[in-house]
């Protein structure tokens, strides 16, 4: 029984280490798959109020990091001057094109579109430039942020797994 627990464990880890590649593919949800594998685990070897606790904090985890990436990509737009019309009609693209043709369909929609939009506000190719260049900015930044959450997750997870009772 131990060896099969300890197998399983493994396993598991392996498959939260792996679905990390997914933060630098915006159509895999990286840090959704950590979760859910931390809640299958769970559900397999059972919940007691410490463990609920780590998945309540796993949760949380998971819904900062999903919105990390939106809220860097817009803010560093912004930053750079673009209009919340253009990070608008940015985010509708992404989402549109992260569908219609992934993996990078969205973030290459989304940065074209911006940039499109703050040409016919602003006429001026340099600063609409400056706006999409923010996006990808943000959106590295949001890759960064992503991994080190995964990271705590999977370091919470394995505190979880080897340490609680």
């Amino acid at each position: 029984m131990i060896e099969t627990t300890i197998v399983l464990k493994f396993v598991f880890l392996a498959i939260m280490l792996v679905s990390l590649v997914g933060v630098f593919i915006p159509l895999i949800p990286a840090l959704n798959i950590v979760w859910l594998v931390a809640l299958i685990y769970g559900i397999l070897t059972g919940f007691n109020w410490v463990k609920i606790v780590l998945m309540v904090l796993l949760t949380i985890l998971m819904i900062l990091g999903n919105l990390a990436d939106n809220f860097l990509m817009g803010a560093k737009a912004k930053q750079k001057g673009a209009s919340w019309w253009s990070l608008s009609a940015a985010l509708v693209a992404a989402i549109l094109f992260s569908i219609l043709l992934p993996p990078f369909g969205g973030l290459v929609a989304a940065v074209l579109v911006l940039f499109g939009v703050e040409m016919l506000r602003l006429k001026d190719w340099k600063q609409a430039f400056e706006s999409a260049k923010g996006v990808v900015v943000g959106f590295g930044w949001g890759v960064v942020a992503r991994l080190a959450i995964g990271l705590v997750m999977i370091g919470i997870w394995l505190a979880w797994a080897f340490l609680v009772k």
